[in-house]
């Protein structure tokens, strides 16, 4: 649930307290077929019933007040806390599992904690380790920064590899299962790589344009955009937008979404509920926040205490006290801590309403 502390209408309101603006007409189907639309103020199926006195939209969240409601044109302009987290270890990423705990490396094991700052090695002596995220059946997935292979983690700590030599760096989990990963490689590799994780088999997604690396990844929310960011070379600072279909294979070439984002090595892409980005870059010590229309802003400045610049950006759980409206961020430039960045509104897999997306 979303906290009761955030200042926007995603607390836990009724709906009248958001007064909508009126959405244009959209494509004839059934109300509540999107996310958001039994709450967007519009007759998405022009049949004369909007939202909830659509019987389409019986059971949806904010209909029978069980759910919460965000409004886009509500979420702060600017951070609302920044805090260091005690026990927490996150050398360039961290995943919450489904226990109220988020595992991070230390730069050479992995580091299990909880909010109130208890921590155990859990896996010890696998080196520099990139990005994580957790499978459906409770494993995690980390990729390697000494082989560049891809490791599997099963609860009691058993380990597999799955993709030798891939040279990974991000690993996101697509909805049909596959894992796709850019690459510690930097502008020699312009691959988005798919993994199918059952086998093991490697095969090119997409491409960048030579010279052009392909380093962190995510989704929008309805899965119809891969965005990438790029490692520096010829398109520095550059965040890129690859149009997909209901398989999500590429319908399109990558278009540029949005450029000058400090130096190029843009570490992470985290994805908010209302579709913008956020983005650090560890050249300049800045984390950007782009609209979905592609205008960036740099958000967070910790050039003149570089130590505080987070490595990684992934939204809270929401589970034993862990916030899902915040990013938590790994920061290997102050020993391997880690901290908490109160953003206001959760990532793009909320699942209320959502109000004046951009």
């Amino acid at each position: 649930m979303i906290t009761a502390r955030i200042r926007i209408c995603a607390l836990l309101v009724p709906l009248s307290a958001c007064v909508p603006e009126p959405v244009p007409e959209g494509p004839a189907d059934w109300e509540g077929r999107l996310p958001g639309q039994c709450a967007d103020g519009a007759d998405n199926d022009r049949d004369g019933d909007f939202d909830c006195d659509d019987s389409d939209c019986a059971g949806a969240p904010n209909c029978n007040d069980e759910g919460p409601v965000v409004d886009c044109d509500l979420v702060p302009e600017e951070p609302l806390s920044q805090t260091r987290l005690p026990g927490v270890r996150g050398y360039h990423g961290l995943a919450f599992d489904d226990a109220g705990f988020v595992v991070g490396s230390d730069g050479s094991s992995l580091i299990r904690a909880d909010r109130e700052g208890n921590a155990e090695v859990w896996v010890p002596g696998l080196g520099g380790l990139q990005q994580m995220t957790y499978l459906p059946d409770g494993d995690l997935l980390v990729s390697s920064g000494e082989d560049g292979g891809l490791y599997r983690v099963t609860p009691s700590g058993g380990l597999s590899i799955v993709a030798p030599d891939l040279h990974a760096y991000s690993v996101l989990l697509g909805p049909n299962g596959y894992v796709y990963s850019g690459t510690t490689l930097g502008p020699a590799s312009p691959e988005i790589m798919r993994t199918d994780l059952e086998t093991g088999e490697m095969t090119v997604f997409a491409r960048l344009e030579e010279g052009v690396g392909a380093r962190s990844l995510n989704f929008n929310r309805d899965h119809t955009l891969m965005y990438v960011a790029n490692a520096g070379g010829l398109a520095t600072g550059s965040v890129f937008q690859i149009p997909l279909d209901e398989d999500l294979e590429p319908i399109g070439d990558p278009e540029l979404l949005g450029d000058g984002m400090g130096d190029g090595w843009l570490d992470a892409v985290a994805v908010d509920a209302c579709g913008r980005l956020y983005i650090p870059d560890s050249r300049s010590f800045v984390l950007y926040r782009v609209e979905p229309t592609g205008e960036v802003e740099p958000w967070v400045d910790w050039s003149r205490d570089d130590g505080n610049y987070g490595h990684d950006a992934v939204f809270g759980s929401g589970i034993g006290g862990w916030l899902e409206d915040a990013l938590y961020m790994p920061t290997p430039y102050s020993g391997n801590l880690a901290q908490e960045l109160v953003i206001g509104v959760p990532s793009r897999t909320f699942e209320g309403a959502i109000l004046n997306a951009p």
